[in-house]
């Protein structure tokens, strides 16, 4: 299917789609969910093809998208988060401490929840080595504030890293 889109398709890339396609079909026949991100396109599935707002091509590619663009950021961040912690080891005491007061036989995406000093790591380890180091957007109207103006049509570059640096709010 994808040969309709593109020129030339890793064959990884072709693996990955079909992959996605089976896990898809595959829990839609048992009924076996996760939590995860496929279980959640699930969920809105037939209201996205009966609104004919995206066919079954376009939510496996979403799925394939999702996967490759999760999957360098998260290494990065999760790298970020345990050389954070190597460097200040309280920080990683209290996060074992919190780790060792669970009492749960698995663990999963309930049980993150129960944990907010983890999330708290990750999110101090995300906002001082960011791994996407700016983010671009078209301005898609006029804008103004505080005497700055953004005429329509302009790009904007945000710097991820001096926004988390920033001394003002630090």
């Amino acid at each position: 299917i994808l040969e309709k889109y593109f020129d030339f398709i890793p064959s990884g890339v072709v693996k990955l789609w079909n992959y996605s396609r089976e896990i898809q079909t595959s829990r839609e026949k048992s009924g076996t969910r996760y939590g995860d991100f496929i279980d959640q396109l699930a969920d809105i599935r037939e209201t996205l093809l009966n609104n004919g707002l995206v066919n079954d091509d376009q939510l496996t590619a979403q799925v394939v998208v999702f996967f490759l663009a999760g999957f360098e950021t998260t290494a990065h961040s999760m790298g970020a988060l345990c050389y954070l912690l190597s460097q200040n080891p309280q920080a990683y005491e209290r996060l074992e401490e919190e780790l060792d007061s669970l009492d749960a036989d698995e663990f999963d995406h309930d049980t993150i929840a129960e944990l907010p000093y983890m999330e708290a790591c990750i999110k101090e380890a995300m906002r001082l080595i960011p791994a996407v180091g700016r983010n671009d957007r078209k301005c898609v109207k006029d804008w103004e504030y505080k005497g700055i103006k953004i005429k329509k049509g302009t790009m904007v570059e945000i710097m991820n890293y001096v926004f988390h640096h920033n001394a003002e709010y630090l």
